[in-house]
């Protein structure tokens, strides 16, 4: 009986001492984890509904971003390019870039080429609009995707076919902006403006128009030559270029007997001629018919553009497909 005296108040110390293991399991000096907050649930983007147009206009677009975006190989300036002027097309202060403005596949190797050279820094200048009016750099983009949809048309080209096109691909651009991607198009780094002189256009005989036009566009390139340490590029139809222009001449007399009567010149003559020569000639020719012709389609307007940037670094870059005869293009490269 002594024994159960003795243990009992034992007992009941370490119960009345011990850790209130009611108040904490764990034991003492351990503290519980903390219960899990549970992960939300992340709430899936906003899909938009694009209409089947707008769906359709963002395939088209993002095709064509995709084809522009893709790299020159090394060679392809030399292979795909009528090249010439007094430097190369990596190390001139003025690239001319020629084109037809509603062909299509060398309009995309034009795009490819302005993807690979242009730099920030740059400036391009775009035909249309008065020289110095702030022109968009996309608009290589939009050129391409209007003049696919013009060609389907079989529409006869005009100075102003594409201009439904061209208002079209902005409506649907300005929708579905979130959608493309802008972001790959390089040459958008780029400072655009205009060169043209839209009060020119309907000037007549056209040899004053493109005169008037390719004065503006010299000027233009003389004023930010002066302002920037990059490159100047110029898009322009072929036969804004010198180059270009001596080529559709040389198209034009191919096969006729006209040249020795209107400008003394013997056929083989003529595919001999140098740029310089080719501005010698149209200025003796004293034919009535020849300067009617020269009037009527403006040879020798290019003469201010050549006599500026032949004391530049200079060159120009005209699609093979657009030389020799291949292409004769007419107005769709004025």
């Amino acid at each position: 009986m002594k024994k159960i005296s003795l243990i009992c108040p034992l007992l009941l110390f370490f119960m009345s001492c011990g850790p209130d293991f009611d108040d904490n399991p764990f034991g003492p000096n351990i503290t519980p984890a903390p219960t899990p907050t549970p992960t939300p649930t992340p709430t899936p983007p906003t899909q938009i509904a694009w209409t089947p147009t707008e769906a359709t206009f963002i395939a088209e677009v993002n095709d064509l971003i995709d084809q522009i975006s893709q790299p020159l190989l090394p060679n392809e300036l030399n292979t795909k390019f009528f090249s010439t002027g007094t430097s190369s097309s990596t190390q001139a202060r003025v690239v001319l870039l020629g084109e037809n403005h509603v062909d299509v596949p060398s309009l995309l190797e034009q795009a490819r080429a302005l993807q690979s050279l242009v730099k920030a820094g740059d400036v391009i200048l775009f035909e249309g609009a008065d020289a110095g009016k702030a022109a968009d750099c996309i608009d290589p983009l939009s050129q391409l995707w209007s003049a696919g949809k013009w060609s389907k048309t079989g529409q006869i080209y005009t100075g102003t076919s594409l201009q439904p096109f061209d208002a079209r691909f902005n409506a649907l651009m300005n929708i579905t902006v979130s959608a493309l991607n802008l972001s790959k198009i390089n040459f958008a780094k780029a400072t655009c403006l205009y060169w043209d002189n839209s009060a020119a256009f309907l000037l007549e005989p056209w040899l004053l128009s493109l005169q008037t036009r390719n004065t503006a566009m010299t000027e233009e390139i003389q004023r930010n030559l002066s302002l920037i340490f990059g490159t100047i590029f110029i898009k322009a139809g072929k036969n804004h270029l010198p180059s270009g222009e001596l080529d559709s001449f040389k198209d034009f007399f191919t096969n006729s007997t006209d040249t020795e009567p209107f400008y003394n010149l013997m056929p083989d003559d003529l595919q001999k001629l140098t740029i310089p020569q080719f501005y010698q000639t149209l200025s003796k020719s004293t034919n009535a018919d020849a300067i009617a012709i020269q009037k009527l389609l403006g040879y020798g307007a290019t003469e201010p553009i050549y006599d500026f940037i032949t004391n530049q670094a200079y060159v120009e870059l005209i699609p093979l497909s657009l030389i020799k005869g291949t292409d004769p293009c007419g107005t769709q490269c004025n």
